[in-house]
């Protein structure tokens, strides 16, 4: 079997152009990556303030306290404390689930009782996402409905929030009361 030198040559051309396209693309990638990151994390603070902002009121001071990575609590992120003028308020976890409707992602207020003050909800991708605000999370906000009370015609997503927000509570209760 002949080796032709001429399309061996060709290929080899072929190889090192898109050899060097591909590494000037990753470069180009990396440096815009440098360059965007810090812009990226201010930006996700700037939001994440102002959702904390939505439990308490943004005159509230809010302190990231710790990263949750306890597999007994699935949903929770991480907990933030709340304090106006050095004085504790509450407590405020971030959350994420999902059932057969769709994912949620969420912050709960927790008092010092252990109680859950609020809810507000980050993103909500369940099939009805109106009904589960407007029936649901807006009235237990307003104090008109309990945590438990889910049959809203929505029920599976109401139950997944329940059920986020008691995990915070119960995490509440479990770790950070005992400190």
């Amino acid at each position: 079997m002949k080796i032709d030198k001429k399309k061996s040559l060709h290929y080899l051309k072929v190889s090192l152009v898109l050899g060097g396209i591909a590494s000037i693309s990753a470069l180009l990638i990396a440096v815009s990556y440098m360059i965007c990151q810090p812009i990226i994390e201010e930006n996700e603070y700037k939001r994440l303030v102002q959702s904390l902002a939505n439990i308490y009121g943004d005159d509230k001071t809010y302190e990231e306290l710790g990263s949750i990575d306890d597999s007994s609590y699935s949903y929770l992120n991480a907990y933030y404390s709340a304090s106006k003028d050095d004085e504790l308020i509450g407590y405020v976890f971030s959350s994420e689930g999902s059932n057969q409707y769709g994912s949620i992602s969420m912050l709960t207020g927790i008092n010092p009782n252990g109680e859950v003050d609020k809810i507000y909800l980050l993103t909500n991708d369940q099939t009805y996402p109106d009904k589960i605000q407007n029936d649901y999370v807006d009235p237990f906000n307003k104090g008109e409905i309990s945590l438990d009370d889910i049959y809203i015609g929505a029920t599976f997503g109401a139950e997944l929030i329940k059920n986020m927000a008691n995990q915070a509570s119960q995490y509440y209760m479990e770790n950070v009361l005992k400190q």
